[in-house]
């Protein structure tokens, strides 16, 4: 899953993704976001989309309505992943402000572990076992939306998460990606050989950052997908999967 952005520099970041999910052969994401136009469009073209205000609306927790925007997201963050689990289903959790780096994730092989963060990106792998769906109830997404984290500059969902879980979050077990995935943060003097040494690779920058000079440096690498008309800019084709 991902974060929609709402102004248009943002939103070719999100379509420059989307290029990378396609060339990966990804295709169970959703994306989540606020941004109504711009999830319709992306939901004509195909891809599913969750609307934050219209998810609390219609769980009736409209008294998170007037809350600041990042109170909403983890929220809703909270309530997809809540459902997810309940249909037995193990997810990736990540932002638009990242791009995994030449081929699917892969679920980590350790068994023993239910939920697995990675510092200091807000990615999380999580497994639909028995302990994170007994653990992710009303009471923990209560505590993830009430903790207040959200004054807090700086604070992730990871963040926020892996503090309500040690503190509230029973049998549940955590771990991290951080041995079988490596994080790159994206900077001017970052190299197409820095990027195709060693392990699979989670590239990500911090939202501070300017979209356009994320375009610039993603160019620089030759991760930039799209054409000037926000479409990708090759046709990827991916063998179908027996």
């Amino acid at each position: 899953m991902a974060i929609a952005a709402s102004k248009e520099a943002k939103m070719r970041i999100v379509r420059n993704l989307i290029c990378h999910l396609e060339k990966t052969g990804m295709r169970n994401y959703i994306f989540l976001g606020d941004n109504s136009e711009f999830l319709d469009d992306l939901a004509h073209r195909g891809h599913a989309v969750i609307d934050v205000i219209e998810l609390l609306q219609g769980i009736k927790m409209s008294g998170y309505m007037n809350s600041d925007g990042f109170v909403k997201e983890i929220l809703a963050k909270a309530y997809v992943i809540q459902h997810c689990l309940n249909l037995g289903y193990n997810l990736w959790v990540l932002n638009g402000n990242m791009i995994s780096l030449g081929s699917k994730l892969v679920e980590p092989s350790n068994q023993s572990v239910d939920i697995f963060t990675a510092d200091p990106v807000d990615l999380i792998f999580i497994r639909s076992s028995q302990g994170s769906k007994k653990t992710w109830n009303e009471h923990i997404i209560s505590r993830v939306a009430d903790g207040g984290f959200a004054s807090v500059k700086h604070v992730s969902f990871v963040h926020i998460l892996t503090r309500v879980l040690e503190n509230n979050g029973g049998g549940v077990r955590l771990g991290k990606l951080n041995e079988e995935i490596m994080t790159m943060e994206l900077g001017p003097n970052m190299s197409n050989r820095s990027l195709s040494e060693g392990q699979s690779k989670m590239l990500f920058w911090s939202d501070s950052v300017a979209s356009d000079s994320v375009q610039r440096q993603l160019g620089n690498v030759n991760l930039w997908l799209i054409d000037s008309d926000s479409s990708c800019s090759a046709v990827v084709c991916n063998q179908k999967q027996k």
